[in-house]
């Protein structure tokens, strides 16, 4: 059943982490929870549109198992940001073409990838992520293509795309991104604003 994962904080739980899924509006989601009496609201650090919701769910409750707070319940003690690093590559597996995700997060952190291979790998996770984009797919007014071909270069080599090369002659090569390349959005606070414009609404606090 297609629905949104969510990674949930409160600041009055600061290490436990309420991960879930709801068929429904993630913000109506979280309005419910905040009418249940706790002590302070819960706020979104991460949610992701899925074809299998409850499945998804369920493999990361399995995953974290051993970090869950109490019996049943869909809270596991932790910090988000590790938990979210943990299950990049289940909810990257668990994407098909045309899902979304969306990270708040915190402020980008450091890094060493110039701005095209930062947009050449923030494209790579849009609709087409499952398929492939050929480097017709990706273009851009800000930088021309021989940018975006070295940066495709430097992502591959450095283990954050992957290239698939046609047998036929006149075929261009598909280029996805890995899921150690969705990890380094994540950790760096790429992700969100970008998805933004594939969701179309912000979910605000």
């Amino acid at each position: 059943m297609k629905g949104y994962v969510y990674f949930l904080t409160n600041r009055a739980m600061p290490d436990l982490v309420k991960i879930g899924h709801t068929a429904g509006d993630v913000v109506d989601r979280i309005r419910q929870l905040n009418s249940t009496g706790v002590p302070a609201a819960f706020e979104l650090f991460a949610c992701f549109l899925v074809s299998d919701a409850p499945g998804l769910e369920k493999r990361l409750h399995e995953l974290f198992g051993s970090c869950r707070f109490v019996g049943n319940r869909e809270f596991f003690k932790g910090r988000a940001s590790e938990f979210l690093r943990r299950a990049a590559k289940d909810i990257f597996d668990s994407l098909s073409d045309g899902d979304v995700l969306f990270v708040p997060g915190d402020a980008p952190k450091s890094h060493a990838l110039d701005d095209t291979s930062v947009w050449v790998l923030r494209e790579l996770v849009g609709f087409q992520k499952n398929t492939g984009y050929t480097i017709f797919d990706l273009e851009s007014d800000k930088f021309s293509r021989l940018e975006i071909e070295a940066s495709l270069a430097r992502l591959k080599k450095i283990g954050l795309s992957i290239e698939k090369r046609s047998r036929k002659e006149d075929a261009h090569s598909l280029w996805r991104i890995r899921p150690e390349g969705v990890m380094f959005l994540v950790d760096h606070g790429l992700i969100g604003d970008h998805t933004h414009t594939y969701w179309g609404r912000r979910y605000a606090q």
